[in-house]
């Protein structure tokens, strides 16, 4: 489950991404730190979420929009058993929008 002040911190620094895509962002992070990836619904699972539509339309503004989270690889999910698209973060891209946040080129 994602901390409160982990999110504070992440909308405090990338102020352009909102309070749920935030959320979302900080449950791939978490998930990717103990595995190398994450589904939609291993996202869902972690955020302890019933309707899979409250990550789905965030994640894919992480990775169509903001651009912080890219396709992994395609592979079974944890949850479904069924083949789905994995992701993770693209943290060369996210310590980007970091720095730029704060003035560094």
């Amino acid at each position: 489950m994602v901390e409160d002040t982990s999110m504070q911190a992440y909308l405090q620094i990338i102020p352009e991404i909102g309070e749920r895509q935030t959320i979302v962002l900080i449950a791939i992070k978490e998930l990717c730190y103990k595995f190398d990836d994450c589904t939609d619904q291993e996202i869902r699972r972690h955020l302890q979420k019933a309707e899979p539509n409250y990550v789905r339309p965030r994640r894919f503004e992480l990775v169509n929009d903001i651009k912080v989270v890219i396709e992994a690889r395609k592979r079974e999910c944890k949850v479904t058993g069924r083949l789905a698209k994995a992701w993770k973060i693209d943290q060369q891209r996210l310590d980007k929008m970091i720095l730029k946040n704060h003035g560094v080129k």
